[in-house]
């Protein structure tokens, strides 16, 4: 999934910046509620390549889903609660990985039978399909591109001028520019990749030394999750009352350090 988002993403904030948040999100949630659907039939053994094409489709579901958060944060709120608004909006994904950590362990146990493994996939991605369904039709109702009234001055005059292609071109090439935002962006990569590196190999890590702990794998990973919401959350309560970005994100490179 992440090796086609690399391609996609700034194609996919072009597309939330050129045509808006509703367009861009229903694009992301209903190539999402598609790949749902498809692995729906994957089920089976010798459909590892149904696995495959539905991964494919999730993958470039991404292209707005997470980029979105900041988004919706920057079109929705003023500036003094954009950092506590993308933090919540950041809460959605968080929790949907930390239910994924808890369903398939509780819902494919590990068996002998094949063919009840493969009945208890079935309803996981039924379950999952019909999620996704319900999350789409809620959001085509209901979502909306902008609030009736800008929330902030930069959001008013950025409705006042239109996004051409040419000038978001621009703004993408002074940012390869900008050696603050490429260091910036490698430390973030750096975090994102040795954190889901870890996520990867936490069920493998608790099976090596507790054999039968497939469910209790599950459980951990959830509450890793759980406690990396509490903490986003009060970054952005501090980041918004603060103001001290430099500092604040400094603190958290250290103390990232030392718990590795």
């Amino acid at each position: 999934c992440f090796i086609l988002y690399i391609p996609t993403a700034i194609p996919g904030s072009a597309l939330l910046q050129k045509y808006g948040l509703r367009v861009g999100t229903l694009t992301a949630t209903g190539l999402s509620c598609a790949a749902a659907w498809i692995k729906v039939f994957s089920v089976h053994k010798d459909r590892f390549w149904v696995v495959l094409l539905g991964q494919t489709v999730l993958a470039f579901s991404f292209l707005c889903i997470l980029q979105s958060p900041p988004v919706v944060a920057a079109v929705w709120f003023g500036a003094e609660e954009i950092s506590t608004a993308c933090s919540i909006g950041v809460f959605g994904s968080l929790i949907g990985v930390a239910v994924g950590y808890i369903l398939p362990s509780v819902m494919v146990v590990k068996d002998n039978d094949e063919d009840a493994i493969a009945k208890n996939l079935f309803i996981l991605s039924l379950t999952v399909a019909a999620l996704n369904t319900a999350i789409f039709i809620i959001e085509l109702i209901f979502f909306g591109d902008k609030p009736p009234s800008p929330p902030s001055g930069s959001q008013s005059r950025r409705i006042e001028i239109p996004l051409e292609w040419k000038t978001l071109a621009a703004s993408y090439m002074n940012l390869l520019k900008n050696s603050t935002y490429l260091g910036l962006m490698t430390l973030f990569a750096i975090d994102y990749g040795v954190q889901n590196s870890y996520f990867v190999c936490l069920n493998q890590m608790l099976l090596l030394y507790y054999p039968d702990a497939s469910v209790e794998s599950g459980r951990v990973g959830a509450l890793i999750i759980v406690s990396g919401i509490i903490s986003i959350a009060a970054n952005g309560v501090l980041l918004d009352k603060f103001h001290q970005f430099k500092s604040h994100f400094l603190v958290l490179q250290v103390l990232g350090a030392v718990a590795m």
